[in-house]
């Protein structure tokens, strides 16, 4: 039977404004621990409790408004997580990046707001099920880089129409070992408020 995950966490952080940059910094340091984690176990093909998860970093954030109508934005983080294996050692824990960001802009031309950003993450350690050798094996997961996109347009007060985009360059990808994801995806909509 699985058991209640716990955990506790921790966030030292700083934020310092500048008019001079016109934007702001902010540098932050964490650490979670997580006790009883579930993941999915590919041995047994069955959910299970991991005994203890301990992840920490750093992680920066950068906004600058070099003018009225566009802000440049950033946040870096660098991430460290361990999991205790069943032989008491600790190890990596699987599918977190070491090193991930997210860099864009947002541009505003009185109707017309754009955002335009970037997301990025480092190679992760996985594990799968091979059922020709009846064992599980590692592997890693490739580092990739996403750009993504929403537009909209205030036709009036209470009509806006909008344009999302995500995965633009159609960088074929995995979150986990054997599992795809979305490719390029476009979505449009209309917003109507009646208040």
């Amino acid at each position: 039977d699985l058991k209640p995950e716990k955990s506790e966490g921790w966030i030292l952080g700083i934020n310092q404004s500048s008019p001079v940059m016109k934007g702001s910094i902010e540098l932050n340091y964490f650490k979670n621990r997580v006790w009883n984690m579930i993941d999915w176990n590919p041995s047994t093909m069955k959910y299970k409790n991991f005994g203890k998860v301990v992840t920490e970093g750093a992680e920066i954030k950068l906004s600058v408004n070099p003018f009225k109508w566009l802000k440049v934005f950033g946040t870096y983080t660098h991430l460290r997580a361990k999991e205790l294996n069943t032989t008491g050692n600790w190890e990596k824990l699987q599918r977190r990046p070491k090193i991930s960001y997210t860099a864009g802009l947002d541009a505003s031309f009185k109707n017309l707001s754009i955002s335009l950003w970037a997301d990025h993450y480092s190679r992760r350690r996985d594990t799968y099920y091979d059922p020709s050798t009846w064992t599980t094996k590692e592997t890693s997961l490739s580092p990739f880089t996403t750009l993504n996109c929403y537009v909209s347009y205030k036709v009036s007060k209470r009509v806006k129409v909008y344009l999302k985009g995500f995965n633009l360059n159609n960088k074929d990808y995995e979150l986990a070992y054997g599992y795809n994801t979305m490719g390029r995806a476009i979505f449009t909509g209309i917003n109507i408020s009646l208040r």
